[in-house]
């Protein structure tokens, strides 16, 4: 299996990793990509078909979706949040371009659960520290780390699913385990979220 994670923006991260279902993913290749203001700006999608076109076909694919910060009832630094949401729709259009996939594109609460443990303050140090410990790699930016980081989740997500017969009537438990793994993630080494 193969996982692809993009964090989208001006200097947009793009990571690979895979291998073989229910074991650790290595890393394939990563990079940042800084992307020309033609492609910033949504006026040129052969940028992006460019950037994703070289790289292998992954199985699953996630991008980034940013989320607002406000500040006094407005949003902090609306221009680099509209830059994020352009580039999200840009990248999504370029990997169902290139491949046929639609890419997921969760928010940074729902994957960065994969940095606990990682040292660090904040959430770019930590996806620095984790970056180098799970693939022994220093990222060339934050960017890069976060999108090793987004492609680990899909791992979690993906990888640990277990085969079943489609038409196993007494299948019902292991159907309802898979469909938990794909909307929380299931490797093992992850703790499950509290609900209270």
């Amino acid at each position: 299996m193969i996982y692809l994670g993009i964090d989208p923006g001006a200097h947009a991260g793009l990571a690979l990793i895979g291998g073989p279902i229910r074991t650790e993913p290595r890393r394939l290749e990563s990079e940042t990509l800084h992307m020309p203001k033609a492609a910033r700006d949504g006026l040129d999608l052969s940028a992006y078909i460019k950037a994703l076109h070289r790289l292998p076909r992954p199985d699953h694919a996630a991008i980034e979706h940013p989320f607002p910060v406000y500040v006094d009832g407005k949003i902090r630094n609306l221009k680099g949040y509209e830059t994020q949401i352009l580039a999200v729709f840009m990248f999504r259009l370029a990997v169902f371009e290139v491949w046929g996939i639609v890419a997921e594109t969760p928010y940074p609460s729902e994957w960065q659960v994969v940095f606990r443990g990682a040292m660090g303050d904040g959430t770019k140090a930590k996806a620095i520290t984790f970056a180098r410990a799970k693939f022994a790699i220093t990222p060339e930016t934050d960017h890069e780390a976060d999108a090793l980081g987004l492609a680990y989740w899909l791992s979690t997500r993906y990888s640990w699913v277990m085969d079943i017969d489609d038409d196993d009537p007494r299948a019902g438990t292991m159907r309802a385990l898979n469909e938990h793994m794909r909307r929380h993630g299931g490797h093992p080494m992850l703790a499950p979220r509290r609900t209270k």
